[in-house]
């Protein structure tokens, strides 16, 4: 007797906004609605999902309550059918029915894993079948699910089933830069203070980037040189990428006496890129000064004699 297999439903659910019937993308114009080889797939149960979801794929799945993919099978003689709990679940985010992300094609995509009637994905368990978190810029998707055989070359078990949706915002969208805070503007070291840890803290960018990157630069003027041409013309003596946090400790930026032609005096900014390394708002440059004079003249002597400014 011939297997048969049917995949009763398979629905998306996100935050709720509102509700979308599914669309199949049909590679055999002969097969029933999202029906192949007997597997049925499609989205809905009564679930909402929303028209618009959030720019970063990782948002999706922290949801409360959490996101879930639900697949539910038909089982023969009260056990799942050999072909169901071999076969992959290749998942994907298209435009225009063009791949634009997901990490696997048909061939290295995740078992499916189905094992029981009902196998639900959830949280993390779906970011990891995309392969990685993405970004998306502002436009319109499709959220693309299909069920491939674990055979070498993978045959499709089922049609592809897809949900629009899109990824509100503007690619001119503004926003208000971070704002230095130490070191402060025409703020002046000592010698040893400067020799320390140097601590840069800076206001976030507004509104909040999610997987935004903060670029510190620090760059050291030169004799004739004001913070703007030092900037334009000089290379960094630091740069920093930090991460989830609004503040760097710098150590080894001062080492020494400035030497000419180097001055005791630097200029720092902060700069906001998202992970494709679009600079999105650039904080205004702040200068800061070394003050050797500050120190007991001793001191000061024996460091001119030794010391040196390492970039």
């Amino acid at each position: 007797m011939k297997k048969k297999v049917i995949i009763a439903s398979l629905l998306i659910a996100f935050a709720s906004i509102g509700y979308a019937q599914e669309n199949v993308r049909y590679i055999n114009s002969n097969l029933a609605k999202g029906a192949l080889n007997g597997m049925n797939i499609s989205f809905g149960g009564g679930r909402t999902i929303p028209a618009t979801y959030p720019s970063a794929t990782a948002d999706w799945f922290k949801a409360m309550p959490p996101d879930m993919i639900t697949a539910q099978t038909q089982l023969i003689n009260g056990q799942v059918p050999g072909d169901v709990q071999e076969c992959r679940i290749l998942v994907t985010i298209k435009q225009g029915g063009s791949k634009k992300y997901g990490s696997f094609t048909q061939d290295n995509a995740p078992s499916a894993g189905i094992t029981t009637a009902v196998k639900t994905w959830s949280g993390s368990d779906i970011a990891g079948l995309l392969g990685k978190d993405v970004v998306l810029p502002p436009g319109s998707y499709e959220l693309c699910v299909q069920f491939f055989s674990n055979k070498t070359p993978a045959k499709p078990i089922s049609n592809e089933v897809y949900k629009i949706f899109t990824v509100a915002g503007s690619k001119d969208e503004k926003y208000t830069p971070p704002v230095n805070q130490t070191p402060a503007d025409k703020q002046v070291f000592t010698d040893k203070d400067a020799k320390g840890i140097l601590t840069f803290r800076w206001i976030p960018v507004l509104p909040p980037i999610r997987q935004n990157i903060y670029k510190l630069k620090v760059w050291q003027l030169m004799q004739g040189q004001n913070g703007t041409q030092a900037m334009k013309t000089n290379k960094p003596v630091m740069e920093r990428d930090v991460r989830d946090a609004t503040q760097a400790a710098i150590t080894g930026l001062y080492t020494g006496p400035c030497k000419p032609p180097y001055m005791c005096a630097f200029i720092w900014q902060v700069e906001v890129v998202n992970e494709q390394g679009k600079v999105l708002a650039v904080s205004e440059a702040t200068e800061f000064k070394i003050d050797i004079q500050k120190e007991l003249p001793k001191e000061a002597a024996k460091e001119l004699q030794k010391g040196e400014f390492k970039n």
